[in-house]
């Protein structure tokens, strides 16, 4: 018999079969939840970039940093800073609890997640998605005052749409209208899943969830800030927050539009940020989010988001 022929024997392929010890087994269950298998291949994935990365741009940055030395001959100077024109003080941070010992936030949210199936769904009736929040931010570079904005967005599933921003530092009030085209509007995960798991990947693309819990928040609330999630939707992020490890719970609060909530944090830089979402104890809905700076004696609130409105319409007003 030739080679050939053995290769193409389909006894030798049968027994080859039968042979494998993983033959007639059943395949086991996996033993982690999609948010941490989503973990995992992030940090994988991060680390091939960053080994890549290290190859091609320290090089550049030695030959670089070799060519400003011997054309100056020292270290370029920092730049002169203006100094920072007077501004309203910042607002405070929200009213919740500091425990000293963090309390994981997994079972709150997913009591929350239970109420939400529970409850009625939000149905798409127009042909525009609208979202309307209130912003705020700091300034960080000491060279401006903080911004605070009214911020109206509607948008088709062809991410087209129309912004309307209405800048509330300025006095008067200065408005500002975008018209998206076709395509033109970024939306960070235009077609949400329903399905935690399929949610998680989704999100995970948007902010890799192996950089903290944090990078989790963040991913819902930048849903959030473009979408009008029913009931299933909003299930469905909520568990994801629920499986995602380092997520705190900080008790009741009330927003900064005067609304009861639930209230959950994320830190990063090893506790110097803090970033907090208040969530509706009834629909589950994300009322607000702020970002606080706690790397001084004082923590000090850095920017906010709260979500007033969101629905669906057949008119850009």
């Amino acid at each position: 018999m030739s080679d050939d022929d053995f290769r193409d024997d389909d006894l030798v392929r049968r027994a080859a079969v039968v042979m494998d010890p993983t033959y007639g087994r059943p395949v086991p269950a996996p033993r982690r939840n999609a948010a941490e298998l989503i973990q995992m291949a992030h940090r994988q994935r991060r680390s091939t970039i960053a080994r890549r990365v290290s190859w091609v741009v320290m090089p550049v940055l030695l030959v670089v940093a070799a060519a400003v030395g011997l054309a100056t001959g020292a270290p370029p100077k920092p730049p002169v800073v203006a100094p920072s024109p007077s501004a309203a003080p910042s607002p405070s941070p929200l009213a919740v609890a500091d425990h000293a010992d963090a309390v994981p936030a997994r079972a709150p949210l997913t009591v929350l997640e239970g109420k939400v199936g529970a409850g009625s769904d939000l149905r798409r009736t127009g042909r525009y998605t609208f979202v309307h929040l209130r912003t705020w931010a700091s300034d960080t570079t000491g060279l401006s005052t903080a911004v605070n904005r009214d911020e109206k967005l509607w948008w088709t599933p062809d991410r087209a749409g129309r912004q309307l921003v209405i800048d509330l530092t300025t006095a008067p009030a200065r408005e500002e209208v975008t018209e998206y085209k076709r395509g033109q509007l970024a939306v960070p995960v235009p077609d949400p899943s329903a399905e935690p798991a399929i949610l998680a990947s989704q999100l995970a693309e948007h902010q890799p969830f192996d950089a903290g819990p944090h990078a989790a928040l963040r991913a819902v609330v930048d849903l959030y800030r473009y979408h009008a999630l029913d009931a299933a939707h909003r299930g469905a992020a909520l568990r994801v927050l629920a499986d995602t490890d380092g997520m705190t719970y900080l008790g009741d609060t009330v927003d900064r539009a005067g609304r009861p909530g639930v209230a959950v944090a994320a830190d990063s830089d090893a506790g110097a940020v803090r970033e907090v979402a208040v969530f509706d104890p009834e629909t589950g809905a994300m009322l607000s989010y702020e970002r606080l700076d706690r790397s001084a004696d004082e923590t000090r609130l850095t920017d906010f988001i709260v979500f007033l409105a969101a629905g669906h319409t057949d008119h850009a007003a």
